[in-house]
């Protein structure tokens, strides 16, 4: 009887919303939003939004987004975006992009774009980029480009160019080039061609 009041009490649907709040959980549906927070979490779904928060986890769907925060991690999915974030990662997905945040990773997708951010590594994706970040490392994909930062690598990829930073490497890919940046070198590729600061060499 208790449990049933505390559900009650964390328990909110307004405008056609649906919340399901269990074991200690807290959640609010608005505007035929679905929220469903579970062991501590809390959810928030607004304007069709679906969102779970597990464990802690927080989570925001608004907008038709898709939210899930679980262990203590952060989600928000707007305008279709799909958010998942665990173990204290943060990830927000915005008009159709799709974020993952992983222990403490960062990731941010935006108009179609994917990002993963995993072990304290930050990842945008962009306009159908294509971003992952690990470790620490720091990656950026936009207008179709791929970008992988690892180990305190930082990567750009942009316009279908793809980049890989490793190891405090620095990588930048453009117009389809590729690029690779390894124990603090600097690369960038250009148009299908790669260029290099560690050697200021040239290759196809």
């Amino acid at each position: 009887m208790k449990d049933q009041k505390l559900v009650d009490r964390f328990k909110l649907g307004k405008g056609g919303g649906t919340a399901v709040g269990k074991g200690g959980g807290t959640a609010v549906g608005k505007g035929g939003g679905t929220a469903v927070g579970k062991g501590g979490g809390t959810a928030v779904g607004e304007g069709g939004g679906t969102a779970v928060g597990k464990g802690g986890g927080t989570a925001v769907g608004k907008g038709g987004g898709t939210a899930v925060g679980k262990g203590g991690g952060m989600a928000v999915g707007k305008g279709g975006g799909m958010a998942v974030g665990k173990g204290g990662g943060m990830a927000v997905g915005k008009g159709g992009g799709m974020a993952v945040g992983k222990g403490g990773g960062t990731a941010v997708g935006k108009g179609g774009g994917t990002a993963v951010g995993k072990g304290g590594g930050t990842a945008v994706g962009k306009g159908g980029g294509t971003a992952v970040g690990k470790g620490g490392g720091t990656a950026v994909g936009k207008g179709g480009g791929t970008a992988v930062g690892k180990g305190e690598g930082t990567a750009v990829g942009k316009g279908g160019g793809t980049a890989v930073g490793k190891g405090g490497g620095t990588a930048v890919g453009e117009g389809g080039g590729t690029a690779v940046g390894k124990g603090g070198g600097t690369a960038v590729g250009k148009g299908g061609v790669s260029y290099s600061s560690s050697n200021l060499g040239r290759s196809l």
